[in-house]
């Protein structure tokens, strides 16, 4: 597998190469055969840790972790993170509970600070997601395909029952590829929170506006929950894909 880095990986080892004092040339050379264990067997046992999501760990040092995480379908190991910074060492004596090192990479997942690599197509499109599941009622999220000069936008609202409603959909153009690819992208944010989503369609609107979203959610597993003669009521459950 080829190895890539996130730009806090290519950061951190500039500072090792830049300053090569003792104990940033032993930490270098560590991660060098580090990286080269994980490429020998990147599924081994011993790199897989507890609630890191898909992200796995290697041991560059007693106190040095190197994070990091599969793209099978690209045939890449991303490396995202070594806790290089002396508050962040990895140390057992307090507990996994309490380690520096692995707490500060979860909140890093918490937050959504964990670059994610990003594949030459992906790059020719946009997504914003301006919040967080959970913690923000009101979400704006956005989507501009360079490929097809299309854009598209929604809101999610969040309900006393803690689903999030779709609502205020905008396409700059009917069936663009822009559409599909947000409501795809809204889907997985939504996975991994295990939150169900639901959307209402005025059937008093543009009949193209009507065919364009409803095939789309459709097409990302929503399923008709109402209709009338003038509302289609869809829900979607996580994970719920056609």
């Amino acid at each position: 597998m080829e190895v890539k880095y996130s730009q806090k990986m290519q950061d951190a080892i500039k500072h090792l190469t830049d300053n090569p004092s003792k104990e940033n040339t032993q930490i270098f050379k560590a991660l060098e055969a580090a990286i080269q264990k994980v490429q020998s067997n990147p599924i081994h046992r011993d790199f897989a840790k507890y609630e890191m999501n898909e992200y796995k760990a290697v041991d560059v040092l007693s106190q040095i972790r190197a994070f990091f995480k599969i793209y099978n379908h690209e045939q890449v190991l991303f490396f995202v993170w070594i806790n290089i910074d002396p508050k962040f060492i990895h140390t057992n004596s307090n507990g996994a509970d309490k380690c520096p090192c692995y707490n500060e990479f979860k909140r890093q997942l918490a937050n959504d600070e964990v670059e994610q690599y990003v594949t030459k197509k992906e790059v020719e499109t946009s997504f914003k997601f301006h919040g967080a599941l959970r913690r923000d009622e009101s979400i704006f999220c956005s989507l501009d395909d360079k490929t097809s000069f299309s854009s598209a936008s929604l809101n999610l609202s969040i309900n006393e029952n803690s689903q999030y409603k779709i609502e205020h959909i905008q396409e700059s153009q009917y069936y663009s590829t822009s559409l599909p690819a947000l409501i795809e992208e809204v889907c997985k944010k939504a996975d991994k929170e295990t939150i169900k989503l639901y959307c209402d369609i005025d059937l008093r609107r543009d009949n193209r506006f009507i065919e364009s979203v409803s095939s789309t959610l459709e097409k990302n597993g929503f399923e008709i929950q109402l209709e009338d003669s003038t509302l289609k009521e869809y829900l979607r459950h996580p994970n719920k894909t056609k």
